[in-house]
């Protein structure tokens, strides 16, 4: 009896290949564990210099406005009197008036701060800060809500005072609902200073707010942004570290 010989299998050089090579599933599985495309990692990144940014200048001007709380005497403030009524005049010459001057005169109750007791400090020549406003007829509007019921313009001076009860328009909640009601937070920074140096305190030097508020604000906006960019650090890093593993693209 014949004995059939095997012939021997043939083997495709690029089916060998093939075995020996893993599959391109198997080759992109690493890369499916990459969290983020090339696109997106340069989108974060962008994020986070923005809110390093952001968070980095709100706590540095967080850390400015402590410092000037730690300076301020705190006081509540009212509009007393036009300052045309506290100008002294020389014999014979015409006295001012609300009609042809300008100014007002506030008065700071403030609280004892360092070296100063507490008392009233009187503020000659201020005026509330103005802003232009395409909503008024007059172009202007005052800044600040304090100061939200007074005449949209200096032409009338003596239409910041009600006539009827000698109230200025800081204080009209009692003459329309919605109106600012006296007296009013302010601060005064290094008074004791100033105090010392034996004048008048200028107008710019009696800023209006809570100069404690105004710090915490600051901190308050800040700080939440630096914790979602170091979030957003500690991700990107994470990810990084996998495309270094994985070589992602």
């Amino acid at each position: 009896a014949v004995t059939p010989v095997a012939r021997p299998t043939r083997v495709s050089p690029s089916s060998s290949a093939r075995a020996s090579t893993p599959s391109a599933a198997t080759s992109k599985k690493g890369c499916c564990r990459c969290e983020f495309g090339r696109s997106t990692r340069c989108a974060l990144w962008a994020l986070v210099v923005l809110l390093l940014g952001s968070g980095g200048y709100l706590l540095a001007e967080a850390s400015v406005r402590m410092d000037i709380m730690k300076r301020s005497a705190a006081c509540t403030c009212q509009v007393r009197d036009f300052q045309a009524t506290n100008v002294q005049v020389e014999p014979g010459k015409p006295e001012p008036t609300c009609e042809n001057m300008i100014g007002l005169v506030v008065a700071a109750t403030c609280k004892a701060s360092g070296d100063f007791k507490g008392g009233i400090i009187f503020v000659q020549n201020w005026m509330p800060e103005y802003v232009e406003s395409y909503h008024s007829p007059t172009g202007s509007v005052p800044l600040v809500a304090e100061f939200s019921c007074c005449p949209a313009s200096l032409a009338d001076m003596c239409a910041f005072e009600d006539k009827e009860t000698g109230q200025f328009c800081d204080n009209f909640a009692y003459k329309k609902p919605g109106c600012p009601k006296a007296p009013w937070d302010c601060y005064i920074v290094d008074l004791m200073e100033k105090l010392a140096e034996g004048r008048d305190l200028l107008p710019d030097e009696l800023a209006i707010g809570d100069a404690q508020s105004g710090a915490y604000m600051y901190i308050f906006a800040g700080f939440p942004l630096i914790v979602v960019c170091i979030i957003l650090i500690l991700t990107l890093l994470k990810d990084v570290w996998t495309v270094v593993l994985n070589k992602c693209p």
